[in-house]
């Protein structure tokens, strides 16, 4: 009886850590997603920078 509860409390245990990792790695997911949102943006923003000064450099 203190067997199968050991093994229950075990498996348990093995569970609920691999339901945090999953979390935690979808979190970092996550994280990755927006931090790659923003370089895409600041590279569109650089782009059109450089469009316009472009732009402007051959209306002179």
């Amino acid at each position: 009886m203190v067997k199968e509860q050991r093994e229950k409390q075990a498996e348990f245990d093995e569970k609920k850590r691999r339901e945090e990792l999953e979390r935690a790695v979808e979190e970092q997911r996550e994280k990755q997603r927006e931090f790659d949102e923003v370089r895409r943006k600041e590279a569109e923003t650089e782009e059109k920078k450089e469009q316009a000064e472009a732009q402007e450099n051959k209306e002179e």
